[in-house]
């Protein structure tokens, strides 16, 4: 990871980490939105901060396209 998480960034990972865990599979968007108790415009600013300080890759028109890349 190249710069540290805010709070909220952090929250937004480990519960994608979470679901992973009991799933087999990433969350889709509003999967995360509904999770979290935030919008989907929120919750997709939080991937897009994930993404930039490289915590997770996205792959673009996946729905469950999001791979966790940090520990």
């Amino acid at each position: 990871m190249n710069k540290p998480l805010s709070p909220r960034q952090s929250d937004a990972l480990q519960a994608i980490r979470d679901y992973i865990e009991v799933c087999g599979y990433p969350p889709t968007l509003r999967e995360l939105a509904k999770h979290m108790s935030i919008s989907i415009h929120a919750a997709n600013g939080h991937l897009i901060g994930l993404e930039k300080k490289g915590a997770i890759k996205r792959t673009e028109g996946v729905a469950r396209g999001i791979a966790v890349l940090a520990k």
